[in-house]
């Protein structure tokens, strides 16, 4: 009787602590920690403070990815699919359907970067206008004009908030000279801390910023790729300097590889690599922040994943399956992919090979697009 008032009361001082609390709510993911404001009011009120907010992108660990969000047919209308398939789809957190619509109008998300939303509305009559967005909170924030005519979607927007609160946004507007028409690059960034745009003196070959739509924000700077082949370059530009680097893919085996697309997962950057367009297996290759190059990571043959997710009857072309994401997990059994595969989201451990169906489509449709997303209570 004893021992057992005894444990009573020491989880009567842990809950009743409230400092004690809040160091331990700074430990959990965000997904886990929204679902713990139902407790009670008490625990409503310390993770609703902004306090806690600011206390968490101090730390130097960001919150992993919690699910992607997905749409089909360049639709406005995007589902989100939480990673853990524990968590039922109406008890989610974050709302499972998604139609953005600021002033009436639908808008299209260019990209996600560590909590937020990058967004576009499109105006048929004046210029288009851009959002940041916080789908975990429902904070959102128009963005300025930018003082430079938007003729193109080169925006990429870099945000860490283990470093600082503050986002950019970087547009990379195409200038064309009076000498044999030749095209450059001139940068425009708009920084949340000043609310202004600044513009970049320097001007830069139009070339290299050819594929600038698809980069992602990875080491304090924008990554993208020239193409798909070894040798291509990769491409890096540092959103503090404005500086642009590059480096060479290297040919990694006797084939070579198509490179299709880069990711970033516990603090690497990911390229993911196959012998053609078409095949399922498939050579994941990692790069942390101080190495000199690229390293193989995982290999993946998605032959299991299509034995169990066969290709419907009626259709007859093969349909090669899509990688959403890679996310590279403290423990490497729990590591894994999200692929699209015959109109199946499909979870693939990499390790341990256990399969785990997310989301149906009821059809293979090759035009599926991805957007990975870590849950935030990050600020716009």
């Amino acid at each position: 009787m004893k021992k057992t008032i005894a444990g009573v009361s020491s989880r009567h001082a842990v809950v009743s602590n409230d400092d004690l609390l809040i160091e331990i709510m700074l430990r959990l993911p965000v997904l886990p920690l929204q679902r713990f404001k139902a407790v009670c009011k008490r625990w409503l009120t310390l993770i609703t403070n902004p306090n806690l907010n600011l206390r968490r992108t101090q730390t130097s660990i960001l919150d992993p990815p919690s699910g992607i969000f997905l749409t089909k047919n360049r639709s406005y209308k995007y589902d989100f699919v939480a990673f853990d398939v524990t968590i039922p789809p109406n008890r989610s957190p974050l709302r499972t359907s998604y139609t953005l619509n600021f002033d009436r109008r639908e808008v299209h998300i260019l990209q996600s970067c560590n909590g937020l939303l990058f967004c576009r509305m499109f105006r048929p009559t004046t210029s288009d206008e851009f959002y940041v967005l916080n789908p975990f909170t429902n904070r959102f924030k128009l963005i300025p004009q930018c003082p430079c005519p938007i003729k193109s979607i080169r925006f990429r927007m870099a945000f860490d908030p283990s470093k600082s609160p503050h986002y950019k946004v970087v547009y990379a507007a195409r200038r064309v000279g009076n000498v044999h028409h030749t095209s450059t690059i001139q940068l425009h960034i708009y920084s949340s801390e000043t609310c202004k745009w600044s513009e970049c003196a320097a001007r830069f070959n139009a070339k290299s910023f050819e594929n600038f739509y698809d980069g992602l924000y990875w080491n304090d700077g924008l990554h993208w790729l020239e193409g798909k082949r070894p040798g291509d370059l990769n491409y890096k530009l540092d959103v503090e300097d404005l500086h642009l680097r590059s480096r060479r893919i290297p040919r990694t085996s006797d084939a070579g590889d198509y490179y299709q697309k880069l990711f970033v997962s516990r603090g690497c950057l990911l390229l993911l690599g196959t012998e053609n367009t078409y095949s399922l297996q498939m050579n994941i290759y990692e790069m942390r922040k101080w190495s000199l190059g690229w390293s193989l990571k995982y290999f993946v043959n998605l032959n299991d994943i299509s034995r169990q997710f066969p290709k419907p009857s009626w259709d007859p072309k093969w349909s090669c399956s899509s990688v959403g994401c890679i996310v590279i997990k403290e423990n490497e059994n729990d590591s894994f992919i999200v692929v699209e595969i015959n109109g199946n989201i499909v979870q693939y451990k990499m390790v341990s090979k256990m399969i785990s169906k997310l989301y149906d489509f009821n059809s293979s449709d090759p035009d599926v697009r991805f957007l990975e997303f870590i849950a935030s209570l990050a600020c716009v």
